[in-house]
């Protein structure tokens, strides 16, 4: 099986999906890839969709990106991820969101993270929220900033600590404080001053 085109790709069942090898379902166009039937992307194994170009994925209408399974979703290289317009990445399930693995999370760029939706940040697991990278953390809006648990900014590795900005460490309340303070030790002394001077 060489190169599918468009019309192609758009007659392959979910039988003969499974066909397809992952080199070969990487050099389809975006435009070939896009027209995959529905039946056709819900079956796309893991190792399938590992293999995807940043392009293909960002093809995809929101309609076939809501028919993927949240391990499915979490297949995609965090190029793939970071590559989703603002309405397509927003428009991805609490249960997608659930999907999203260590991996994608470390590498979801400050732009990306800005855009998750406030249902999106509280849906994090704590070990989710954890991976997210200082810069990405601090990218986040007060309205984002004000739905984290003290759950998940207790998870937070100490090394992404002293890099949180005062800007951030001044939104947080005495709740999140509270999950935040076994580790306070590990921010920088004018941000530990900060929540120590507020919430002594």
């Amino acid at each position: 099986m060489g190169t599918l085109n468009a019309s192609q790709a758009a007659a392959l069942t979910a039988t003969q999906i499974g066909s397809v090898s992952p080199t070969q379902l990487a050099a389809m166009s975006p435009t070939a890839f896009a027209s995959l039937s529905s039946a056709a992307l819900s079956a796309l194994s893991s190792t399938q969709l590992n293999s995807i170009t940043p392009g293909q994925f960002s093809n995809l209408s929101q309609t076939q990106l809501a028919q993927l399974t949240p391990a499915q979703i979490g297949a995609i290289s965090y190029a793939g991820i970071n590559s989703l317009s603002t309405s397509a990445f927003t428009s991805l399930s609490t249960a997608q969101i659930g999907g999203l693995t260590i991996m994608q999370l470390s590498g979801l760029s400050s732009t990306k993270a800005r855009q998750l939706t406030t249902t999106q940040i509280s849906q994090l697991s704590a070990g989710q929220f954890a991976r997210l990278t200082a810069q990405a953390i601090n990218n986040l809006s007060s309205e984002q900033i004000a739905v984290i648990t003290p759950a998940q900014l207790g998870a937070l590795d100490v090394s992404r600590l002293k890099d949180l900005s005062t800007a951030f460490i001044n939104s947080l309340t005495a709740a999140q404080f509270a999950g935040l303070k076994p580790n306070s030790a590990y921010l920088n002394a004018t941000n530990r001053g900060i929540l120590f001077g507020k919430y002594a």
